[in-house]
């Protein structure tokens, strides 16, 4: 996968503390920072800080990686993900009957892409995005069903992008910015 500027400047911090810390000498310092500002992909830039600590928020959860995939099966019911949470870079999305929303607007994507194999067989895929996050559904696969982006297309480079593929048989793939207004509770 692709590596944006601000991932550069993730490992571009990762090297200055190394050094701070004299786990890499100045010359290493050079050699490395050249390698990541050059990096055009996460494998380069993860060559670049391999054999260095990570620092991690205390308390935070790495997600997972794309060996682990989030599955979320909704069958029959609904399910929805939403608030404060590290979007793994594969997601599994099944549903039978139901609907299964993933609202992102809260959401942290540490990894700037995200796979989100949709399976929407007479039920609903709801992807519920913030702005400056783009959505491709052009992978989607239709029969009976429906696949809608209303998100419309960015015109500058966004902050994550979601690649759904996958199929609607029956049901729908929706992918919208939130609601502005809330029913009275």
């Amino acid at each position: 996968m692709r590596a944006s500027d601000s991932d550069r400047e993730v490992a571009v911090k990762i090297l200055n503390q190394a050094h701070s810390e004299g786990r890499i000498t100045l010359s290493e310092l050079d050699e490395r920072l050249a390698a990541a500002y050059a990096a055009v992909t996460y494998a380069d830039l993860d060559v670049v800080v391999a054999d260095l600590p990570v620092p991690r928020m205390p308390g935070a959860v790495p997600a997972p990686s794309s060996a682990q995939p989030l599955r979320l099966n909704a069958g029959f019911s609904d399910i929805k993900r939403d608030g404060f949470w590290k979007v793994p870079n594969h997601i599994v999305a099944s549903t039978a009957m139901g609907t299964l929303k993933l609202d992102f607007t809260e959401a942290e994507f540490p990894y700037g892409q995200v796979l989100v194999e949709a399976s929407a067989n007479m039920g609903d895929i709801v992807l519920i995005v913030p702005e400056g996050v783009t959505v491709s559904t052009d992978e989607v696969k239709t029969s009976m069903g429906s696949v809608k982006n209303k998100l419309g297309y960015a015109a500058s480079p966004a902050e994550a992008t979601i690649r759904v593929t996958g199929s609607a048989g029956m049901g729908n793939v929706v992918a919208r910015y939130p609601r502005k207004w809330r029913f009275m509770r």
